[in-house]
């Protein structure tokens, strides 16, 4: 059961990822086409003709939602802008490089101790650590030494 169970979430995991896959290539693969990773220029004048084409839909949707969203930057600022993006993004790459090791180990933790939860697993480990006890380890008493096998 638990095998069917483990298939079945690692099917459903492999299709989430081809789903997600297949969006972000074909982002990539549309950006690339509309020449935003070209020299600077040109990725303006790619700039230019998105804001054109979007601005309709843009004024279509803020017509309809009741908040107020910030326009689009001005071309001669998307250089700057673009910048300072990457910047942020490289800082908070690295910033989750570096917390990695601690959120690992508190999230294993709480994955532990939700699994141990279950009493069923919780039986399961106990059953483990109650054939040990049954053994009491020999003890040795301070100033003597260990008890000596005897010779028959």
């Amino acid at each position: 059961m638990e095998a069917i169970f483990l298939k079945y979430l690692s099917m459903n995991f492999l299709k989430l990822f081809a789903i997600k896959a297949a969006i972000a290539g074909t982002a990539v693969y549309y950006i690339k086409e509309q020449g935003i990773f070209n020299k600077s220029d040109e990725s303006i004048e790619s700039y230019r003709k998105l804001k054109q084409a979007v601005s309709p839909y843009i004024q279509d949707v803020t017509s309809q939602i009741p908040i107020e969203l910030p326009e689009i930057p001005p071309t001669d600022n998307v250089s700057q802008l673009a910048t300072e993006y990457w910047n942020r993004g490289v800082r908070a790459s690295f910033a989750f490089l570096v917390r990695l090791p601690e959120c690992s180990k508190h999230y294993i933790k709480k994955g532990v101790d939700q699994v141990l939860e279950n009493p069923e697993v919780k039986k399961f480990v106990d059953s483990f650590s109650s054939t040990e006890s049954k053994v009491p380890p020999p003890q040795l008493v301070s100033g003597s030494s260990p008890p000596a096998a005897s010779k028959k």
